[in-house]
């Protein structure tokens, strides 16, 4: 077997750190738990949404996609103009 080395092990072994921190506290255990079955039931919805019209659901989350990544652009932007350099944007 390989060792694990390398900046991947590294960035899992805090990843892994950070969560065992934070879920060591009873209250965020809980949080974890809510947005979890939260996130579940919102899939099953999306899911049975999808059963019935399928062509409705792609759009809307073509939608949500869209807006979503107009946000991060501008965010982008913004954040760019403050470190006063030029964003790389794609070449269409």
């Amino acid at each position: 077997m390989a060792k694990n080395t390398g900046l991947g092990a590294l960035l899992t072994g805090i990843v892994l750190g950070a969560a065992a921190v934070f879920l060591s506290k009873k209250e965020n255990r809980i949080k974890t738990r809510a947005t979890i079955n939260q996130a579940t039931t919102k899939v099953k919805l999306l899911k049975q949404e999808y059963k019935t019209d399928p062509e409705k659901v792609k759009a809307e989350l073509k939608a949500q996609g869209k807006k979503l990544a107009s946000k991060a652009l501008t965010e982008a932007h913004k954040l760019s103009k403050r470190l006063n350099t030029k964003p790389k944007t794609s070449k269409k």
